[in-house]
């Protein structure tokens, strides 16, 4: 016999799950390939009709044997043939004491600054090096094209919100008007939270983590260049810059209790795991 204790802790257990659920709702939207019901045809022509606000979809990444196996799951994709291989920088390849780096990129960073408020010098990890020029390069190729809006990704960008196309399409014509660079994909630590500035559906960030996914304005690629040397993880340092360059977030999140991050598109967390070195630990 079921007594009225044991209905009063089922019915608590089915809200407790009904609230999880809830909450991360789109946890189970991701994919990466693109329905094999569709042919060749139909698929290049959902692509090249798809999100038109935005000139050039550049994904970054290296020619090793990784980087094409990373590049044929980009390919796989719901963006597909919209996606144009940026080459990236082999970081151990790149000797950064020639003068031609001189007002580019430094290796020495404040760790100790970012992470403690106090002086730290550390060295970026060529990995780290390589991933800065890389996403540099790909600014200047957005200036010197003349393109006007951009998508940047790196090439383990492969999980995608099912709604991703229709969520991206509204925040590109919703957007606030001076914005020079809209995170796609991110994470927050909860702490940084507090000094955001909301404005409509957006918020102007502060500090973030990660870059594998953003929209760039032609006017803020020229402004990020113009702020070299970059001398910080690419992350750390785009955020560094934040109180002069309008960076924004949307509000398509999953949050925990150290942290908020996007539900719009994700990492991989198998393909080439661990391929940078990274001196930015937030945690």
């Amino acid at each position: 016999m079921i007594t009225p204790f044991c209905i009063c802790v089922i019915l608590i257990l089915i809200l407790i799950y009904l609230t999880y659920k809830k909450k991360n709702k789109f946890n189970t939207e991701y994919f990466t390939p693109i329905s094999h019901s569709l042919s060749k045809t139909a698929v290049s022509t959902i692509n090249n009709s798809i999100l038109p606000d935005i000139s050039k979809f550049y994904v970054i990444s290296l020619d090793t044997d990784t980087g094409v196996k990373k590049w044929t799951s980009m390919k796989k994709t719901i963006l597909s043939s919209r996606l144009t291989k940026f080459p990236a920088t082999y970081g151990k390849l790149v000797n950064i004491e020639h003068p031609k780096y001189n007002n580019i990129i430094k290796r020495d960073w404040d760790y100790g600054n970012w992470k403690y408020g106090r002086r730290d010098i550390v060295e970026m990890s060529d990995s780290e090096l390589g991933c800065c020029l890389s996403h540099f390069n790909v600014w200047n190729k957005v200036v010197e094209d003349n393109i006007d809006v951009a998508m940047i990704l790196e090439d383990d960008a492969i999980r995608y919100n099912k709604k991703f196309i229709d969520i991206t399409d509204d925040i590109i014509k919703t957007a606030p008007k001076n914005w020079d660079i809209i995170l796609l994909g991110f994470m927050i630590p909860n702490r940084y939270l507090k000094d955001e500035i909301k404005v409509g559906d957006f918020y102007k960030v502060n500090e973030f983590v990660l870059a594998h996914s953003y929209l760039i304005s032609n006017k803020g690629a020229i402004k990020l260049i113009h702020k070299t040397p970059i001398n910080a993880p690419i992350d750390t340092w785009m955020s560094l810059q934040s109180s002069t360059i309008n960076i924004y977030r949307h509000n398509y999140i999953i949050s925990n209790k150290k942290m908020i991050h996007s539900n719009l598109v994700a990492q991989s967390d198998t393909v080439g795991k661990g391929e940078i070195e990274h001196t930015n630990h937030i945690f």
